[in-house]
């Protein structure tokens, strides 16, 4: 079991090694200054998620809701800082935007018996800002890391209804909601200062609520998988 740990590891430092090269940003140590260390950076990505089922409920008219989603897309970006958190660390602000379709919105009107599918589709788009904190684990020349995040989101839920013959136009509604996130993923250096990397990230969004739409939101979490570049300085 050693001997396949040992072997799994050299495969990790040795595959990035085919594509990129390059020196890591030293250890941040609390002081910054040296020419090669850096105590801050910005960062930026892209990717998507799979299909995913959103659960709810109608409150005037009590049924139970099952949105079902494709496929989507999520990018943000950010700033953070270098730290002595948990011996190497970071703490980091990110703003993000995530967007789908909705495939079918479905009720159970008849109380577990069955969805009934209405044919209804639409969009849903999240725009989130995050608190994140990072615990970074060396290996060879390249960086691990896992942490997780709080903060603010802003769903908007776009409704078309198929029964209103000769329009395009949908029933929009806003509603704020807590947000939280789990993050890991690999940095491979490029530069001194240039790391690429992947990420996953599971985001959540807590409930939220349309009164116009007489929906609430119980649960929205994906899934993604994103590539992006950081700036050390």
């Amino acid at each position: 079991m050693k001997s396949l740990s040992k072997t799994i590891l050299l495969a990790l430092c040795a595959l990035p090694g085919l594509a990129f090269s390059g020196e890591p940003y030293c250890d941040f140590q609390g002081q910054g200054g040296g020419s090669d260390c850096h105590t801050g950076y910005i960062f930026a990505y892209g990717g998507g998620f799979g299909g995913y089922n959103v659960d709810g409920h109608e409150p005037v008219f009590p049924s139970s809701e099952k949105i079902i989603m494709d496929s989507g897309t999520i990018f943000g970006g950010g700033a953070g800082i270098y730290t002595n958190l948990f011996k190497r660390g970071r703490i980091e602000v990110e703003r993000l935007h995530a967007q789908n379709d909705i495939g079918q919105i479905t009720s159970d009107i008849y109380d577990g018996r069955g969805y009934i599918n209405y044919g209804f589709t639409g969009q849903m788009e999240t725009d989130a800002f995050m608190l994140n904190v990072l615990k970074e684990i060396p290996f060879c020349k390249y960086t691990g890391y896992i942490g997780g995040g709080i903060g603010y989101a802003q769903n908007t839920i776009t409704v078309y209804n198929p029964n209103i013959i000769g329009t395009n136009v949908g029933t929009n509604e806003v509603d704020d909601a807590l947000a939280y996130q789990f993050i890991a993923g690999v940095d491979i250096p490029v530069t001194k200062s240039v790391d690429l990397f992947f990420q996953y990230k599971m985001l959540g969004v807590g409930e939220s609520h349309y009164e116009r739409l007489d929906f609430v939101i119980d649960s929205h979490i994906t899934h993604n998988v994103v590539f992006g570049a950081r700036l050390s300085f």
